[in-house]
């Protein structure tokens, strides 16, 4: 199953290659886009990112994303120019770029200064943002639910922070393709297995949905966040925790979520059926709720 979705159909008119791109203030085509060898995102990974899903020629939850985007540059003690609005930045690449469907990447450095580890005086931050295609799970792919395997979590300290810092994310994720598996979930020592390389993890125990809670060592995604607000609203008793291995795999559902995917449903994790095998009634009712959301939304940017 593709839960990558990278193809390039029914999401760009514009040819790749004549994208506009959003560059340190100005909106160029992607030919003009030049940036140091000496930038420090390059160099160190010194620097954060934001990916917002388009839907129907919308940035959903919008400022959502422009909230947690603002927290990590304050992370990493990153300054950029108050002059960028970034809500008319995604709006203008989406209505210049054709995009009715996909996501928005938005990326900050600290920007280009002669290699030294501690930060630069007068370094100006690298501003990029541009549109991407992609593809949404479809009904089929959700009935039929995916697999994840677990292993040792080996990021860094500070998980909070949506930072350029993913090697360790690149090469849990690679495991997982090697398995043949959606997603690798990442099991922290004395704490439990927390969320997957690019996604939350929920499951269903005892009656409760649980969730590893907001802290240093998950990234707080935007979809988990929307979901814990439906499942409230929809009144099941949510536990914020994180559950040891041999709790998840004897949880009655399981399921990931990212700004992509949704609601992905995971029937087996390390080859041990979850539940009936099946995406669970808890799942697809949450699953459910969530489009419903989208579909009924007025303001899509403001959910």
């Amino acid at each position: 199953m593709n839960i990558t979705g990278f193809t390039y159909c029914g999401f760009i008119q514009v040819p790749l290659m004549d994208r506009t791109i959003y560059f340190n203030g100005k909106f160029v085509p992607e030919n003009q886009v030049r940036i140091s060898f000496e930038d420090r995102g390059f160099q160190f990974g010194d620097g954060v990112y934001e990916v917002i899903k388009v839907e129907n020629g919308r940035a959903f939850a919008l400022y959502r994303h422009l909230r947690r985007l603002a927290r990590s540059l304050h992370g990493l003690d990153i300054r950029i120019s108050e002059d960028i609005d970034f809500g008319t930045v995604v709006r203008h690449l989406i209505q210049a770029n054709s995009a009715s469907d996909g996501l928005i990447y938005i990326q900050i450095t600290r920007g280009a200064a002669p290699r030294a580890h501690g930060f630069p005086k007068d370094s100006k931050p690298t501003v990029v943002a541009y549109s991407m295609p992609w593809n949404d799970i479809t009904p089929k792919e959700f009935d039929a639910g995916a697999s994840a395997i677990i292993i040792p979590d080996e990021r860094w300290g500070r998980c909070d922070i949506k930072s350029l810092n993913l090697l360790a994310n690149v090469l849990a994720k690679q495991k997982a393709a090697q398995a043949e598996a959606a997603e690798a979930l990442l099991e922290r020592v004395g704490v439990g297995v927390l969320e997957g390389t690019s996604s939350n993890l929920f499951a269903v125990s005892g009656g409760n949905l649980v969730t590893a809670p907001s802290s240093p060592y998950i990234l707080g995604g935007i979809t988990r966040e929307i979901i814990l607000e439906l499942a409230d609203q929809l009144q099941l008793p949510i536990e914020e925790k994180a559950l040891s291995k041999k709790q998840l795999l004897r949880s009655d559902e399981a399921f990931i979520t990212n700004r992509g995917i949704a609601v992905l449903p995971l029937v087996t994790i390390d080859d041990n059926i979850i539940g009936s095998g099946k995406p669970g009634p808890i799942t697809r009712r949450l699953a459910f709720a969530y489009n419903e959301l989208i579909s009924k939304a007025t303001d899509l940017e403001w959910l």
